[in-house]
């Protein structure tokens, strides 16, 4: 469905009543405006960085980027809208004629602590350990583009996360491509799910309680990771990206905000909503640009083109953003990397690495492997065999 369908839908929705015109003429108002104030930026961008020998192709093709970006996240956004307006309409009937009764009984089954949910599965594939009603959700431990996860505790005493969302829309489909990604991956480099049950409208799925990212360490310690913990860290990914790509999945969004850590320290690969299956071994397209723009390899970014080497790209950020606490470039911002991966220029890459003094010889070779065009970057099973990591 595109934007114009939804816009419509909006209004029709409306039935002659204000709210669906207003949210469809907001919707459409904001979007344009959106676009525009992104043109103008990249152009502005373009102006102020722009070498001798470039042209304005290159920031006129990056403002359509980003503008296409802008209207696929808009739609998802007014499909929300759309849906959640019909329910709240569809909400409002069921009370006004079933009574107040039945409304009790539908407000009790909006509890947000697991107790409502009758569809509760424990998945075997990934851990023995069975959810048992009714949990308890605790505080708030981070929200992410696709739900929010709580610190929970079961009725045996057993602390859990539950990340939860809504049953309908973008966020509850991502939810249930990594609950169906989970159930199929067993590995002590990759978090553990326990289970999910779907109750109140809500999906619950129930994930092993890690003590949170290495973005988190680092933000708390406020200083990046020391060489012999990035190096720690690393061999941690990489053996479960190893176990990963070996099921020809592909992750789409490592960095270091992904990446939890239990009270040991191990690290693990988290957030699979991002995850896509991946049977050939050279390239898979998709029309949608998942994962975060300043992680994202070149390929994905300028051609949708997501393979498994596509996640080493990311990988070589994360190591990156231990060492820096910020991942390459993330002073230039979003249009900038448009722009400059657009051109194809590795160069910009092995410069910045070369300068900083503070990254050891050893380390910049690992990164200087990783930061070349899409055919030249090696496989995981390579990268795991680096010195470095030896």
């Amino acid at each position: 469905m595109d934007l114009l369908e939804v816009l419509k839908r909006l209004n029709d929705s409306g039935n002659g009543s204000s709210e669906g015109t207003d949210e469809a003429t907001k919707a459409t108002k904001a979007l344009e405006s959106v676009t525009e104030e992104v043109k103008k930026a990249v152009i502005a961008v373009y102006n102020k960085n722009s070498n001798e020998g470039e042209t304005k192709d290159v920031a006129i093709w990056a403002a359509n980027k980003v503008s296409k970006l802008c209207e696929h996240a808009a739609n998802l956004t007014a499909a929300r809208i759309i849906k959640e307006i019909e329910e709240r309409k569809k909400s409002r009937a069921t009370a006004a004629s079933k009574g107040m009764l039945e409304a009790l009984v539908a407000i009790m089954a909006l509890s947000e602590d697991g107790k409502s949910s009758s569809n509760g599965k424990s998945l075997s594939d990934s851990s023995t350990k069975e959810i048992k009603y009714p949990w308890t959700k605790q505080e708030e431990l981070g929200r992410g583009a696709f739900g929010i996860v709580y610190r929970a505790k079961g009725p045996d005493g057993f602390m859990f996360a539950a990340k939860e969302v809504q049953r309908q829309g973008q966020e509850a489909k991502s939810l249930r491509e990594e609950i169906s990604c989970l159930t199929k991956l067993s590995h002590p480099n990759i978090v553990k799910c326990y289970g999910y049950a779907e109750g109140g409208g809500k999906i619950f799925m129930y994930l092993e309680l890690l003590t949170g990212s290495v973005h988190d360490m680092m933000k708390k310690k406020e200083k990046a990771c020391t060489t012999l913990e990035a190096r720690k860290f690393t061999i941690d990914i990489v053996n479960g990206l190893t176990y990963l790509h070996s099921k020809d999945m592909i992750h789409r969004d490592i960095k270091c905000g992904n990446v939890l850590l239990d009270d040991t320290g191990k690290a693990k690969l988290a957030d699979m909503g991002l995850t896509k299956p991946h049977a050939d071994q050279t390239v898979a397209t998709y029309s949608d640009t998942a994962g975060t723009i300043l992680w994202m390899s070149p390929e994905a970014l300028t051609q949708n083109l997501v393979g498994k080497r596509a996640d080493i790209w990311s990988l070589g950020c994360t190591v990156y953003e231990m060492l820096t606490r910020l991942p390459p470039f993330a002073d230039l911002g979003a249009m900038a990397i448009l722009m400059l991966h657009s051109r194809g220029d590795f160069s910009r890459y092995k410069n910045l690495i070369d300068k900083d003094k503070s990254i050891p010889v050893n380390i910049k070779q690992f990164l200087l492997e990783i930061f070349v065009p899409f055919g030249k970057r090696p496989y995981v099973e390579k990268i795991a065999k680096h010195k470095w990591l030896s």
